[in-house]
């Protein structure tokens, strides 16, 4: 009996999904935000509630539409199977003609019946491309939940999850004032395996002990990368001031929460600073194959396990970390430093087999810890390796200062023993001469 329900629930996903691929995936303009769901749905002749049926054990989400509103609003259509997932966020580009503007937008339920949602595309602005607009929608999105999803499967949070939409939706003003909606495929590429996190550089030691966080994201995707030039990540921050001591548990004060998107390029080199004594400089690329990173890189055997099944790393943000008021009886001190949570890829312009793509990109928001990918750094630990700089400082210097005085000695010698050389030499001159002169 269990074996024929479970049957019946992959048949009835099975007629779902067929039915979704057949219902057209247009609909009306000039709605708002007050109608009905299936009101709105109700004006495509097309449009059958049946193909939507209640599916408990699918919890994915699927847009079946959009809608331009009044006012320059944008709505769009939700499937949701289960019934009980609330969409989030909507990745889409509404750039025509140039390379592809991914943003995500917030978006906010207005209706909702059964299965079925109406959902109001937030903090977008209308863009007049004239009588035709195009809407690429790359994902939309839902929150993680834990009772139902697979975690990251490493230390990193998960926080939402990206469904691949890939459909492409071109409005149209026709001659008669009427508006036409036409739905195509989209080309997109989805992030199959991610593992965020950042490693701790020092930058030497005047008063405070100074570090480099550079963030990263190490990736691979359902398609073949062999060039990757370019990437736009989006994360969010909030700087962290800390104290404590080994007496006190750590207290902790928060800045605001800020949101950044940067574009790396494949090409862009980096240095860390080295304002301190006797700090150290690394350089890297923005984007690197994992393999080259891994190489060049001291990272922990917990690090290298979750990276090196991934394909590509994009080096994406620096902050700086900072300890103050270290040592003393009770072990006091302060830390600065900035959290990056929230990390998603937009955007990736890259080459597979001499086709160069420019697409928008399905992944998930995904945060890590704060322990760097390269051992938790402290003034106590990097004691070491901080010394460990002095030594060499010391023995190059040494080392110079040996050939110089070598040098020194050498001429002293030379100064010393020039007299008694120089008079052999002017005498077996002076008698070449006089031999000359003689036989004349």
């Amino acid at each position: 009996m269990i074996k024929f329900t479970k049957y019946i629930s992959v048949i009835i996903v099975l007629v779902a999904l067929t039915c979704i691929t057949l219902t057209p995936c247009v609909l009306m303009a000039e709605i708002d935000s007050h109608t009905d769901v299936i009101t709105d749905l109700m004006r495509d002749d097309t449009f059958n509630i049946s193909d939507y049926p209640c599916v408990i054990t699918d919890r994915s989400l699927k847009v079946i539409g959009i809608a331009e509103g009044k006012g320059g609003s944008l709505y769009v259509y939700v499937y949701n199977p289960s019934g009980d997932r609330v969409a989030t966020k909507l990745r889409m580009s509404v750039t025509l003609d140039k390379a592809p503007d991914v943003k995500d937008y917030e978006l906010t339920e207005v209706s909702r019946k059964g299965t079925l949602s109406k959902y109001c595309v937030e903090n977008y602005i209308f863009v007049n491309l004239g009588r035709q607009r195009c809407y690429d929608i790359v994902a939309i999105y839902r929150a993680w939940d834990r009772k139902y999803d697979e975690p990251s499967g490493n230390d990193n949070e998960i926080t939402e999850v990206a469904y691949n939409v890939g459909k492409n939706y071109t409005v149209r003003d026709t001659v008669d004032g009427s508006v036409e909606y036409i739905c195509d495929d989209l080309d997109v590429i989805e992030v199959t395996d991610k593992y965020t996190d950042h490693i701790r550089y020092t930058k030497g030691f005047h008063l405070v002990w100074d570090y480099c966080d550079n963030w990263f994201i190490a990736f691979d995707t359902d398609r073949q990368i062999d060039k990757l030039y370019e990437a736009d990540v989006k994360f969010e921050t909030r700087f962290v001031i800390e104290t404590g001591s080994i007496v006190v548990k750590p207290s902790y004060t928060y800045g605001s929460h800020e949101s950044h998107e940067v574009t790396v390029y494949s090409d862009q080199r980096v240095i860390n600073e080295t304002t301190g004594w006797f700090g150290k400089k690394y350089e890297w690329y923005e984007i690197e194959k994992v393999s080259d990173f891994l190489e060049k890189e001291e990272l922990s055997s917990t690090a290298k396990e979750n990276i090196k099944n991934k394909k590509w790393v994009l080096r994406f943000y620096n902050t700086q970390y900072s300890v103050s008021n270290y040592g003393g009886s009770t072990g006091a001190y302060t830390k600065n430093y900035t959290e990056l949570y929230n990390e998603t890829i937009l955007r990736l312009s890259f080459e597979t087999r001499g086709q160069v793509y420019n697409l928008g990109v399905v992944d998930n928001y995904q945060s890590p810890d704060n322990v760097p990918a390269n051992g938790n750094k402290n003034p106590i630990d990097d004691l070491r390796d901080w010394w460990e700089r002095v030594k060499d400082w010391f023995d190059n210097m040494m080392s110079n200062l040996k050939i110089v005085f070598l040098v020194i000695v050498g001429l002293v010698i030379i100064t010393i023993l020039f007299p008694i050389i120089a008079y052999p030499i002017k005498w077996i001159i002076r008698e070449i001469k006089y031999n000359k002169e003689k036989k004349k």
